[in-house]
């Protein structure tokens, strides 16, 4: 079988926080969304760990503002869509209210960052990040786009996570297809139109967070979340015609539909890759591949500090082995085998390394993608 590519993976010795939580598919927890929200009513970022539609309403009556209550919407709406968990950030705002400038934040390093680079700081606990407001405080289609390139930026030096972006409510589909000309961020979908949500008007983003964690937790990471039930109390707040659903497709956007029987459906399957390989251009491959490197990287690991023998390179391929045996309903069961991996000792360089080589099948690509990993003592 062919191989696809070769994605060159440092390793790093800090774990650092506890795993009780964390996401991954060495948990096999994935989907959870972390929702930055600039609120006046805290000083500093603060974390809001919610897991109900209940607890989320009982939150926001606590709120003293309407503008917080409004931003707090985005929230409801991730739950009254059949979303079950979130982390919801709530970050400082200036004297000008809520800003791209304020959700984009400042990176003082650890336990000093605001705003999205703050996001750094729980991206071991949710691997989807969405910022409901930002559409709807940009000046300009151009700021909006600036932030969306920093945001690519920020989450350049993470493990893992992906974006969920909006598009701005006011623009046609047209004007929506010409932002995204060129943009790429193979760690993020758009999605458009914007919904309502039992009387509120909202983002989409939120709505997109709580299907992907559905179809995660029911089906899997590796499928899309693409033309399922469960969008009840979900309309989109204009129906869009069959020539804008065809834009949207070839303009990578994501977008919601009525279908015959007048339920709404949500189509879902580019990222903002420029690249065409499915490995960047789908979705739930993307995902899968990137939670696949995250879960082989933390594998690797404790054997950093391990002294080098032997022995060394056949525990860690048994682990890794165990592991793509464990999630091999994720894999391309067509293609046998579906995964291989290889670690052997190398005397090269100066000091013995480990190299470990891992080949998988996923769904809907063709070709195996190779992993590679240089370990050194």
């Amino acid at each position: 079988m062919p191989v696809h590519g070769l994605l060159q993976t440092s390793v790093s010795t800090n774990t650092g926080k506890s795993e009780s939580r964390t996401v991954g598919l060495l948990q096999d927890r994935t989907g959870v969304p972390a929702i930055l929200l600039g609120l006046e009513a805290v000083q500093q970022p603060t974390v809001f760990e919610v897991g109900s539609l209940e607890q989320a309403i009982e939150k926001m009556r606590g709120f003293g503002s309407a503008s917080d209550r409004k931003a707090w919407e985005a929230v409801l709406a991730f739950f009254e869509a059949q979303g079950t968990e979130a982390r919801v950030v709530g970050t400082p705002i200036g004297k000008d209210g809520v800003t791209l400038e304020s959700l984009l934040g400042k990176n003082g390093g650890p336990g000093k960052r605001s705003g999205f680079h703050y996001l750094a700081e729980i991206a071991e606990f949710a691997d989807l990040f969405i910022v409901p407001q930002a559409a709807s405080v940009a000046t300009s289609p151009q700021a909006l786009r600036a932030f969306w390139e920093e945001m690519a930026r920020v989450m350049g030096g993470l493990r893992g996570p992906f974006a969920l972006l909006d598009a701005p409510l006011s623009m046609s589909t047209a004007e929506v297809s010409e932002l995204v000309r060129g943009l790429d961020f193979p760690d993020a979908a758009l999605f458009h139109p914007w919904l309502e949500v039992r009387g509120c008007v909202v983002a989409p983003s939120s709505v997109v967070a709580a299907s992907i964690q559905r179809t995660d937790k029911e089906v899997g990471i590796h499928e899309l979340p693409s033309n399922r039930p469960g969008l009840s109390g979900v309309v989109p707040i204009r129906e869009l015609s069959p020539s804008e659903l065809r834009v949207c497709r070839g303009a990578r956007i994501g977008s919601f539909f009525i279908d015959d029987k007048g339920a709404t459906r949500l189509w879902a399957s580019d990222t903002l890759s420029v690249e065409k390989a499915p490995v960047d251009r789908l979705l739930s491959v993307r995902r899968t591949m990137q939670a696949i490197r995250v879960a082989l990287e933390k594998i690797c690991e404790p054997y950093v500090l391990e002294p080098m023998g032997l022995e060394l390179p056949i525990h860690l391929e048994t682990r890794l082995t165990n592991f793509l045996h464990s999630i091999r309903g994720r894999l391309d069961r067509e293609q046998q085998p579906s995964y291989r991996v290889e670690v052997s000792m190398s005397e090269a360089t100066s000091e013995p390394t480990m190299d470990v080589k891992v080949q998988l099948a996923l769904p809907r690509v063709l070709e195996q993608i190779a992993v590679q990993m240089n370990l050194c003592a």
